[in-house]
């Protein structure tokens, strides 16, 4: 029919426009961090989006040149992504379920800083001494999304997402260098199957090892 629908594949697009114009050094820019790395670059500050909707072009960067469909390898690496992916593979090689080799990528698809406007009658009814009697008109964090692939009879599958808030030190004093777990999902087509709940355990523990690396410390 003629309903609109998110895109993913929209939406990395957007993204992928958008990331080099980003100075990461600009603090107002950034948070969760004051010694941001390269490769967590932020897009500006935004509402929550619902405008992608899909067109008839595709991202040529996340192609397989060769098999001229999508791969997951072919995503932009991260220093978070290669940190949980190594540290996947290096758990799953000492219960010797390793899979195919090249066929496991970690990638971050989604790396937004987000802000909220706190409505006035939000403020009213929870302002308290507890906080110094100022709740912020407005809640930024940054948003993302980690997403675990694993090329299956040469098909590309996401087996495992998990979407985190990360809430920098510029944050209110509730959410100060806090991370929530948001959302995770995952489906039943790892191989070899007695490795699925490891990996998931690991991607999980191995994210909060790199948050707390960072700085982050709830």
């Amino acid at each position: 029919g003629d309903s609109l629908f998110n895109c993913h594949i929209c939406q990395l697009k957007e993204i992928a426009q958008l990331l080099p114009q980003v100075n990461t050094t600009n603090k107002e820019q950034v948070s969760g961090d004051e010694k941001p790395n390269a490769d967590e670059k932020l897009i500006p500050p935004q509402k929550n989006r619902s405008d992608n909707v899909c067109g008839s072009k595709t991202i040529s960067s996340v192609l397989d040149s060769q098999r001229g469909v999508y791969s997951a390898a072919a995503l932009p690496r991260t220093g978070m992504g290669d940190f949980i992916e190594k540290r996947v593979l290096n758990r799953l090689e000492k219960l010797n379920l390793l899979p195919e080799e090249g066929s496991l990528n970690v990638r971050v698809v989604s790396n937004l800083l987000i802000s909220h406007e706190v409505s006035a009658a939000i403020r009213r009814t929870f302002k308290t001494s507890a906080y110094d009697s100022r709740i912020p008109k407005e809640i930024r964090y940054v948003s993302k999304a980690i997403c675990v692939f694993q090329k299956i009879d040469g098909t590309e599958v996401c087996i495992f997402c998990m979407y985190v808030h990360e809430h920098g030190s510029d944050s209110p004093n509730f959410n100060a260098r806090r991370v929530y777990v948001a959302y995770i999902d995952s489906v039943e087509y790892f191989r070899p199957r007695e490795g699925r709940t490891h990996l998931y355990h690991e991607v999980l523990v191995s994210y909060l090892d790199w948050v707390r690396l960072r700085g982050f410390n709830q």
